[in-house]
């Protein structure tokens, strides 16, 4: 083919896990527009990444040009790239992830519609700055946030970042004047489609949303503000693995606008950067409760004296009680006292949860479930014992102990609660951890602390406190009210500094950190290697062969199962993350060429 009258190359980018794919036109094409182009024996829709320099053999040129101005901004275009590189992740999965699926859709009788125009408005140049909002009262941080919000409308858009479904729905009201947009996963493509169209075209718009919409085209950026940034919810831990509190960083960054993180309990790295001078600390009020720490060790029993002491007085004053388990269920093993066999699931090789009322087992990752059974698989003994306590469990002591009182508890799965005033003792896992349902609040009870500490990651200590802390926020707001913390190590500083204050954990963990080069004074990077058994373990030794030529020292490999799916992981410990991603390029592409499409192969850069 004569490609004598062609002007340019470009690398066009497809919603698939792929990097750009070259194609040529004869006539100029804008950056960060949609084309109709061939792909195998079919047209597909992609998206004009950039300019290619090489043109490869056998190129096909582009059919259609279906914008005449970019679904995708300069400025966010550079933002996708810059991902796309510091991740290691493919462009095309960026795209899929960040816009809506509809614009990538062929329609069977309709035309294509094209975005033919844009707002050329652009934010006042207020410069990079980043703020940590450090306020613990939930009132005083809202207001703050709004103030904010109110302010940053006047210069351009603002894109409001919050971790869930409940805090969306709280914030969709509390700034109901400004006319917010919604948006997250849930929407149909086309909705979401509609409130991206919305950004391309008209300024000074406001979105409260999940981590998707942070991806929103707003030209005239003004404020981006990230509620709860310590939210492990911000994690992204399926297709490419990002941080988007950090995302959020940049992405200000490179608008060169305001950024707002906002926590009742900042994450360390945060509350460091914010000590350090690189984010402006504001802080609020300190609001401190009655805190008693009860040692396990001195206790008999899952309910220690003090605590069944201090929930009878706490009902005996018409109040009500929250105790708080991490573990659902009546237990989480079930053990053949026989042979030892532990019932776990065939497909992610966990131990499954016990439900005693519904006589079932669960898996805790994929909910495969199994009827319990009356004999062990293995020997066929009748001797089946729970190991651990659940909710379950402390629901049924908890009705041994207090006769007459209204025991209920809060399932993962429940929304509301339906009649708060007639409960006295409210059981829950981690799901109550922002508003007390309960109007009468009187104690709350930590019942075994120690769950919260035993993950194997290194800050389970900075996640343990964070919950604990929330709880204890829950107890604040009235001499009668208490709270409760049993705990086999009451000297713990995640426990100790319950009472102490944020500053006194803060530097315990900081001086952990240090000691093992931990974040925020090292770097853990994760290579993951994800498919069938066979491939990963022909894979193990490749792998481990390659990080070694390249004087990596890590730890692994990690297994997993999630789902029924196989998963080795490589942690990597650097103070030197540019010369870490050089050699992981390398190690990556070197993988992909051996194994080509029976392996994939992640890198995640902040792994939890």
């Amino acid at each position: 083919m004569d490609f004598s009258e062609a002007k340019k190359a470009y690398d066009i980018v497809f919603p698939y896990r792929l990097d750009p794919l070259t194609y040529i036109s004869k006539e100029p094409v804008p950056l960060g527009t949609r084309v109709l182009v061939p792909l195998k024996n079919t047209f597909k829709i992609g998206l004009v990444w950039g300019e290619s320099s090489y043109i490869p053999e056998n190129v096909r040129e582009i059919k259609k040009v279906i914008d005449k101005a970019p679904v995708l901004p300069e400025k966010l275009l550079s933002f996708f790239e810059w991902m796309s590189g510091y991740y290691l992740a493919p462009a095309g999965e960026i795209v899929k992830y960040a816009l809506p699926a509809s614009f990538f859709r062929l329609p069977k009788k309709k035309k294509l519609e094209p975005v033919d125009e844009v707002s050329c408005v652009l934010a006042k140049d207020t410069g990079y700055q980043a703020y940590l909002h450090f306020f613990k009262d939930f009132n005083e941080r809202t207001q703050k946030i709004k103030t904010a919000v109110k302010e940053a409308l006047k210069q351009g858009s603002v894109i409001f970042l919050v971790p869930d479904r409940e805090l969306l729905s709280f914030y969709g009201k509390f700034l109901a004047e400004y006319k917010p947009h919604l948006y997250h996963g849930d929407l149909t493509p086309k909705k979401r489609e509609k409130i991206w169209r919305t950004f391309l075209r008209e300024p000074k718009q406001l979105v409260i949303g999940t981590r998707l919409a942070l991806f929103l085209p707003a030209s005239d950026l003004a404020l981006i503000v990230v509620e709860e940034e310590e939210n492990l919810a911000y994690k992204q831990e399926e297709g490419f693995r990002a941080n988007f509190r950090d995302l959020a960083l940049m992405r200000a960054k490179m608008a060169k606008t305001q950024v707002i993180l906002a926590s009742p309990t900042p994450s360390v790295k945060s509350f460091y950067f914010a000590k350090h001078g690189r984010y402006k600390l504001e802080a609020g009020i300190r609001l401190q409760p009655l805190i008693k720490i009860i040692d396990l060790k001195e206790s008999k029993g899952l309910l220690s004296q003090k605590l069944i002491n201090t929930i009878r007085q706490t009902l005996a004053k018409n109040k009500q009680v929250l105790l708080f388990m991490n573990r659902l269920g009546y237990a989480p093993h079930l053990l053949c006292e026989a042979c030892g066999y532990l019932f776990s699931c065939p497909r992610c090789r966990v131990t499954l949860r016990f439900y005693k009322k519904e006589n079932l087992l669960e898996c805790p990752l994929c909910a495969f479930r199994l009827k319990g059974p009356p004999l062990c698989p293995e020997c066929g003994s009748e001797a089946i014992k729970p190991l651990g306590v659940g909710t379950e469990r402390l629901e049924e002591i908890c009705k041994q102990f207090f006769k007459g009182a209204r025991v209920v508890r809060l399932e993962s799965h429940t929304n509301e609660l339906a009649d708060p005033e007639k409960i006295d003792i409210l059981i829950s896992t981690a799901k109550i951890k922002r508003f007390s349902p309960l109007p009468r609040l009187g104690c709350v009870g930590v019942v075994m602390a120690d769950q919260l500490l035993v993950h194997p990651s290194y800050h389970a200590a900075e996640e343990a406190y964070q919950l604990l802390k929330r709880l204890a926020i829950m107890a604040c707001g009235g001499e009668e009210k208490v709270m409760l913390v049993q705990t086999f190590r009451p000297s713990h500083h995640a426990i100790l500094g319950l009472k102490e204050g944020y500053e006194y954990f803060f530097q315990k963990e900081l001086e952990f950190r240090y000691l093992q080069k931990y974040p925020p004074f090292g770097r853990l990077v994760e290579l993951i290697l994800l498919g069938k058994d066979e491939h990963i373990s022909q894979a193990i030794g490749q792998t481990e062969g390659l990080l070694e030529k390249h004087g990596l020292s890590f730890w692994g490999p990690l297994e997993r199962h999630p789902r029924g799916k196989a998963r080795v992981s490589y942690l990597i410990q650097t103070e030197n993350l540019d010369f870490l991603r050089k050699k992981l390029v390398i190690i990556k592409t070197d993988l992909e060429k051996l194994f080509k499409n029976r392996l994939r192969i992640v890198v995640d850069m902040s792994p939890l």
